[in-house]
């Protein structure tokens, strides 16, 4: 499950505020029903762990292949896939 809230660099921070309060508590509230994992295609920067929430067993493998694929770490955010430094 993912969530959304919207806003944009004009909205006031209260608000900006408030709506993050509200994508805490749904995210809160709905963890005891669903798990820790998170979507890939949805990184949130609240995840602790995300490697772990969003690609489990697989990122040591991820890894590999972002060392071969993108050595130069063209393609990159703070959730990226970060090549793994023994190759």
């Amino acid at each position: 499950m993912q969530y959304h809230s919207y806003w944009h660099q004009f909205t006031d921070h209260p608000h900006v505020e408030c709506r993050r309060e509200w994508l805490r508590d749904i995210h809160a509230t709905m963890q005891p029903h669903l798990g820790v994992g998170g979507y890939t295609n949805g990184m949130d920067p609240e995840l602790t762990d995300w490697q772990a929430a969003c690609h489990g067993e697989n990122y040591p493998r991820m890894q590999r292949v972002k060392a071969i694929c993108d050595p130069e770490e063209l393609f990159t955010f703070p959730q990226a896939v970060t090549p793994d430094p023994k190759g």
